[in-house]
């Protein structure tokens, strides 16, 4: 593709400090609004959208439910009570949170049944709105182009009330696809050619969407890339033919899916060259693509915020771009935090922490050298719908066992 490093600066306004005050949103033991019973612990990762905040509690009541917070209030949105639409039975569980403004996008799955002659679990892509849960798609949902209905409908997002998701057909073909007014369409399937090869699609990671466009992982290793559908072509943002940013002229190896987009523009984590004994890559890091270019958000070559050292690495898939600010946060860590099980606290917890390009400037968010509610940290979790606007919600692990669900207010100042 020619793609040419440079400077995070030129996507966004000239850099600005910002800092950040912590709310607890929810902790283990807190009482659920209806007084039913107390939070033991949390599913999958917050997500946020303006001021709207969700997360999916497990309760004492043996109850998991999905809250969101919005204007102060809070609402349970759907639980393990609530009948499967379309299904026989109750959901039995939840996961992929994601806002647009107060719409919640999730996924949902019940207990199996017999379809066709074989044990299909229930499960769907569904959206809340306006008081009612509706079915995306499903298992009783044709799959445009493809084999019968959706069997495996996974990762999803939704952007100005147009939702993308992946989902295997009944021949357990995937596929990437859109839900707008006109009803499902294809983004990718496997009768799609990878651009500039010959081979077709045949595996897919989450998709992000700004409502228009819709960008996706191909997994395909040892040729992953990352893909969009930007009007009527699909196109290449990043493969293993692209050069690393400060690389020394390497390639991509694999790249991880992209979260967050406008235009063309999107974020990701990546690796290249030559690994070490440790397994951890010569180039590794955060980057930005944007339209034929590419920059570092943070590699391995980026001193830590108010920390020693420089990174080492960055958990998987654990970064967001805020498509309204272009605002970057991002899990990451130095060499001790990397080969430290965090089931098992040691003295030297390392420096994991989130971190956030706000603005052009890099800035701790929190580390495992803080604390909060006054309680001492063994881990801390980003999700890749965990920043909107001046929120970013993490997911909090203490020394004591307990967790919380917290969001980060960013305090900008020139």
């Amino acid at each position: 593709m020619g793609n040419e490093t440079s400077s995070v600066h030129g996507r966004r306004p000239a850099s600005r400090n910002c800092g950040f005050s912590f709310t607890r949103i929810a902790a283990v033991g807190d009482t659920a609004p209806d007084g039913s019973g107390t939070y033991t612990g949390f599913a999958g990762l917050p997500a946020t959208s303006g001021d709207s905040i969700a997360f999916i509690a497990r309760e004492s009541s043996g109850r998991q439910t999905i809250y969101v917070d919005s204007g102060g209030a809070r609402q349970a949105v759907v639980d393990s009570n609530a009948p499967v639409p379309g299904g026989t039975d109750a959901f039995t569980g939840f996961g992929n949170l994601c806002l647009d403004g107060p719409d919640l996008l999730f996924l949902g799955r019940g207990g199996s049944i017999q379809l066709s002659g074989s044990e299909v679990m229930q499960q769907g892509v569904y959206v809340y709105a306006d008081g009612v849960v509706r079915t995306i798609a499903d298992i009783n949902t044709p799959v445009p182009g493809g084999s019968g209905n959706f069997r495996f409908p996974t990762a999803a997002w939704i952007a100005d009330g147009f939702v993308t998701f992946t989902g295997s057909d009944e021949a357990q073909s995937q596929g990437v696809y859109g839900h707008g007014p006109s009803g499902i369409l294809i983004v990718a399937d496997s009768s799609i050619s990878v651009p500039g090869r010959t081979d077709r699609f045949q595996a897919f990671g989450l998709p992000t969407t700004d409502g228009k466009n819709v960008a996706f992982q191909h997994p395909d290793l040892p040729d992953t890339g990352i893909y969009i559908r930007y009007g009527t072509s699909i196109e290449v943002l990043v493969d293993t033919h692209t050069p690393i940013p400060n690389g020394g002229g390497a390639t991509f190896k694999a790249v991880g899916d992209p979260h967050g987009l406008l235009g063309k523009v999107t974020v990701f984590n990546g690796f290249g060259g030559e690994s070490n004994t440790e397994g951890a890559y010569e180039y590794r890091g955060i980057y930005c693509s944007q339209d034929d270019t590419l920059s570092v958000i943070a590699d391995a070559n980026t001193p830590i915020p108010d920390g020693q050292g420089n990174f080492y690495s960055f958990p998987l898939n654990a970064n967001v771009m805020d498509p309204t600010t272009g605002d970057v946060a991002f899990e990451g860590e130095d060499e001790v935090s990397w080969g430290r099980n965090p089931e098992q606290p040691s003295p030297a917890p390392g420096q994991k922490g989130i971190f956030m390009d706000c603005a052009g400037r890099l800035h701790k968010v929190i580390d495992l050298t803080d604390t909060l509610d006054g309680k001492p940290l063994t881990d801390v979790s980003l999700g890749n719908r965990g920043l909107s606007g001046n929120q970013l919600v993490i997911s909090a692990t203490f020394v004591d066992g307990s967790s919380g669900i917290y969001c980060a207010t960013v305090n900008r100042s020139p």
